[in-house]
């Protein structure tokens, strides 16, 4: 690959995570109130440590963290 194609790519690569990083943090009124829609529509959910699985408490726990992450704490 040639030198110039090489500082093309890291260019570009540049110009996309920059691009990137200015409008992830952007929100707006409509993303806020899809937020409380959901916090509103959703709950943490429970499991059984003696009946469910591992992979099925992991899941659970994944949802109840980014519920938490969006929502705050369990009510």
């Amino acid at each position: 690959m040639k030198q110039t194609q090489k500082r093309s790519g890291a260019r570009l690569m540049l110009v996309l995570l920059s691009a990137m990083t200015l409008t992830a943090c952007g929100a707006t009124r409509a993303t806020v109130m899809r937020a409380s829609a959901a916090c509103i529509a959703f709950q943490p959910i429970t499991f059984s440590a003696a009946e469910d699985t591992p992979e099925t408490i992991g899941q659970v726990r994944g949802h109840n963290a980014a519920w938490d992450a969006i929502c705050g704490e369990k009510p």
